[in-house]
This record gives structure tokens, sequence and C-alpha cells, in this order.
């Protein structure tokens, strides 16, 4: 992959230096992000790490101010964007006023959609290249981690996750990882953006990491995200005869991944068999809870039991500070803290991105990979606790790449307009 280059175009020094600052901290960012479980695991200087994080965004805030280059554009993205962060603060004097609990909910938001807005306006081809590299030599430290754990630690498979450990249940992280990977490595296949060897070991590591750990919901967004990539991008003869080719690279990952889930634990591939048995698969183990709270009813399950069925409350949430640990899903804890009003804002966010980086899906492969992971994130939410968790530090990455404005310059687009 080539550099970006600006041509007879002068970079102000002090602005580079910034851009320099602000993409290696987000860098730092992404490497917490991917490995403080792993460390967990082995030393208590990972309850000192965590906070690495917040400082680092305490400085990113600054430098921006510093600046003085802070911009928003008019555009419903941004609105919903900056809604949504005013909701979640003015919601803290409804919760009850658990200040810790609040900020632990409010931070991985923040952190997320800062690293969104500097990923946009500050990322440089140059960073991101090493990002893709930090991410693939993550991705092959991950599998070797994930067989060590399976074959010699032998752990439980919700405990066998590679870079994010194998002390606690982190199957989501490991997920919204695989699916990151599947979806860059799939559509820069497409696009021959990075080697061919390289985007075929993305998909393959993916689906046999998560086969291992039995991730089944990761299968089911892999199809979503692949049939998104196939039906929305080019269809010269070129695209064409890749995609068929990536068609089989992702029939051979699935079935190698469902022969693995035959022999680890063939009692739970009933769940594939039909909506009925993933539906009982789904309610198995919340009756067993005792919660009886599942990702098929966990709207339902808010409004009737948590809000009484109360409309209002229903619409404005319990608030940020208060303790939301019953839901496991991102979706329904969303909803709980913030209520219909700041679901909805969220998901404009969502919508309106997905929707402005459709028109350039077919000739930046970023806007391609970025408008699927904003698509895909809903299903994310429905079935994970992600990723307005510590995976928004990786995920909002992703999310801010397809509108970056030297991937536009270089295929001689006009650059969308960023948040």
């Amino acid at each position: 992959m080539s550099r970006c280059h600006f041509g007879t175009i002068k970079i102000n020094t002090n602005s580079r230096t910034i851009t320099d600052i602000l993409n290696d901290l987000l860098m730092i960012d992404i490497i917490v992000c991917l490995y403080i479980e792993l460390i967990k695991c082995y030393s208590g200087i990972a309850a000192y790490l965590n906070f690495i994080p917040d400082i680092n965004n305490v400085m990113a805030i600054l430098l921006l101010f510093k600046s003085g280059k802070i911009s928003v554009h008019k555009k419903i993205s941004s609105i919903s964007a900056i809604f949504f962060m005013a909701w979640i603060i003015i919601s803290f004097p409804r919760s009850s006023f658990e200040i810790l609990v609040g900020y632990k909910r409010f931070r991985y938001i923040l952190f997320g959609l800062l690293a969104y807005y500097i990923c946009v306006h500050y990322m440089t081809k140059y960073y991101w290249n090493r990002i893709l590299k930090i991410l693939f030599i993550t991705q092959i430290i991950h599998t070797i981690l994930v067989v060590i754990q399976f074959a010699f630690i032998r752990t439980v498979p919700d405990m066998t996750n590679g870079v994010f450990g194998h002390l606690e249940y982190n199957n989501s992280a490991q997920g919204v990882f695989c699916l990151v990977m599947s979806m860059i490595g799939m559509e820069y296949y497409l696009k021959s953006t990075i080697a061919a060897k390289h985007s075929i070991a993305m998909i393959v590591m993916s689906c046999f990491t998560c086969a291992l750990a039995e991730i089944k919901a990761f299968y089911v967004l892999f199809v979503l995200g692949s049939a998104l990539t196939l039906l929305f991008n080019k269809k010269d003869e070129r695209t064409i005869k890749r995609c068929f080719k990536l068609m089989a690279i992702a029939a051979i990952g699935i079935v190698m991944a469902l022969l693995l889930l035959l022999k680890i634990m063939p009692e739970n591939l009933y769940a594939f068999t039909g909506i009925k048995n993933w539906a009982e698969y789904e309610s198995y183990g919340n009756r067993l809870s005792g919660i009886n709270m599942g990702r098929l009813n966990q709207m339902s399950f808010v409004f009737e039991n948590i809000f009484e069925c109360s409309y209002l409350k229903a619409l404005v949430g319990k608030g940020v500070g208060a303790s939301g640990d019953f839901a496991v899903y991102e979706m329904s804890h969303l909803f709980f803290n913030f209520g219909l009003i700041g679901l909805g804002t969220f998901l404009a966010f969502i919508a309106a991105n997905a929707a402005e980086l459709f028109a350039y899906r077919k000739k930046v492969p970023e806007a391609m990979i970025s408008m699927n992971m904003f698509v895909l994130t809903v299903p994310i939410m429905i079935m994970w606790n992600a990723p307005l968790n510590r995976m928004a530090l990786l995920v909002f990455v992703i999310l801010g790449i397809g509108a970056k404005g030297c991937f536009y310059m270089d295929r001689g687009i006009q650059e969308m307009r960023p948040i």
C-alpha cells in the first residue's frame, strides 16, 4: 500500500506535529484496547494501564483546543453525535448519582466519538498503514493464543479469547475484532489494496478462532457483512471474478468453522437449523439464570420490568449514572440508560453516516469498510455488549476511516465533508 502523497501542498509544521501526536495517542489507545485483558490475566499492572486511554484522551482534547481547528459540519450525522453526547451529559442528574458507574459508562462513549473525530480529521495514510500492521500482527498473535488456550490450557470456549484473555467472558470483544478484520480483508481483497494472501489470512483466522471460541453470532454477522460487501460493490468483470473467489473462501471458512463446532460442541449447532431453534437456544441460558432476558426480547424486557410499562421512562431512560449490569447486550443497555431519545439519536448517527458513505463505496475501499461496519453496528448491539465499551477505541476508528480525505484525493474524487 502506498502512502498518502500531498504533492505541492505545504503543511504547517505545528499542524503536522499535532497530527502526529493525535495519531500516536490513537494507536496507543488501540493497543491498550487489544491487549489489556491479556495483561490482566498475568499482572495487576493492568489496573493502572486501564487509565492510559483517559490520560491520552484528555491530552487529545487539549491538543484539539490548542490547534483552534475544531469544526463540525451541519449534517444529520454531526448533529446526531452532538445531541447524543449532550443527552448523555444532561441525563446524569436523572440517575442515582453513582459517579463511578456514570463515568465508566460515559468514558468509552466519549473516547469512541473522539477517536472517530480524530480519525476523520487527522488520520493519514502513513498512520492508517501502521494501524493495519498492528491489527494484522495482533491477529496472528491472537490466533496462536487461542490455539494454546484451547489445546493446552483447556479453557472453556467462552473463555478462549486469545489476546482478550482467558479469565473472563470476552467473546464480544473477540467477535467484534474478528468481524473488523474479516471486513477489512474482504474489501481489500476485492479492491486489491493489500496482498491477497494477507486478505485471505484475515478472513480464515477470523473464522478459525471464532470456531474454537464457539462464537456463533460472529458467523451470522460475517454472512451479513459478506452479503453487503458483494451486493454493493463494483460490478465490473474483474471484481465479479474476485467476488466468486471470495464467496468460495468465505464458504470454506464457514464450513471449516462448522466442522470445528461439530467436534467441539455439537449440541449447540442446532441453533443454526432454524429460527425457532435459534430462539430456543437464545432463551435457554436466560431461563437458567432467572433473568429471562435474551437477545430477542431485550427491549420488551427493559420496558416491562425496568420502566414498568411507563412510556415517559422509556422515552428518557434512567440516566448515565444508573447501573445496568443486568443488560448484557448493548441495545438494551443504551435503551436502559438513555431511553428512546438517546437510542434514537445514536441510531440516527449510524444511519446518516452509512447513507453518506454509500455514494463512495465502489471507488474507495475504506468507505465500503466503514459503511459495512456502520450497518453491522446495529446487529452487533443486539447480539453483544459492544461497541460502546472498551472496543469503542477500535471500532470508531474503523467507522471514521471511510470519511478520511486522503483516500479520496488519491482517486481523483471530491472529498466528502466529514463530521
